[in-house]
């Protein structure tokens, strides 16, 4: 965001000057408009990295991915999350109170989380996180956060146990907890009859 200031033309446009708007909040959060964060800002009990820091823009590396895959299932899956949570092969979502046991998961997930450029999701996943608990300043304010799977995660290294049930999910999905859902089914015993075998049969049958 920093670079982005420095990079915007000082004019006005549409009546306002986004240079400056931006400027003025970078140095509400405590950073000036050359990156650097003001010692002065109180920090309180937050993660070390506030959502308003600098972000790295380095893509994360395979391993880091399945590491932030596996981090959000087992934060999902936990006991104070999993009423709250709703977890696939495909994705994970959270949606709590900031007043809940969960936040407080939520907290230990984003000071785990790497901070490396997520491709798939065009974001970084840790500023996400903790983009997501800033706001808590109210017991009653919601606290969504959520991470979509790419191909290479390997989602049958998830170490968690699952502490919910398909009846759980909201999104009508069967919860698979970092199952791969190409897996294979169960055998089955029904076997299956070519149409036209039926047919000649029931007309010998008539013909008797």
């Amino acid at each position: 965001m920093t670079q982005l200031a420095s990079d915007l033309p000082d004019c006005l446009y549409d009546g306002f000057n986004e240079k400056a708007e931006l400027e003025d909040s970078l140095t509400v959060c405590g950073i000036d408009s050359s990156g650097n964060v003001d010692a002065s800002t109180p920090t309180g009990d937050s993660p070390t990295l506030s959502p308003t820091s600098i972000a790295s823009n380095t893509d994360c590396t395979t391993s880091e991915v399945n590491d932030m895959w596996n981090s959000f299932t087992t934060t999902a899956t936990s006991s104070a999350c999993a009423d709250n949570s709703t977890v696939n092969a495909y994705s994970i979502y959270i949606d709590t109170l900031c007043s809940s046991a969960c936040t407080e998961q939520i907290k230990t997930l984003a000071e785990d989380l790497p901070n490396c450029y997520y491709e798939y999701e065009h974001s970084n996943k840790k500023e996400d996180v903790l983009g997501g608990i800033y706001p808590c300043i109210d017991d009653s304010i919601d606290v969504l956060i959520f991470m979509f799977a790419n191909d290479s995660i390997d989602s049958t290294s998830t170490t968690s146990t699952p502490a919910a049930t398909a009846d759980s999910t909201t999104d009508g999905t069967s919860s698979t907890f970092g199952a791969l859902s190409g897996a294979s089914t169960p055998s089955s015993s029904v076997v299956v009859f070519p149409l036209w075998l039926v047919a000649t049969f029931l007309t010998a049958v008539r013909l008797q």
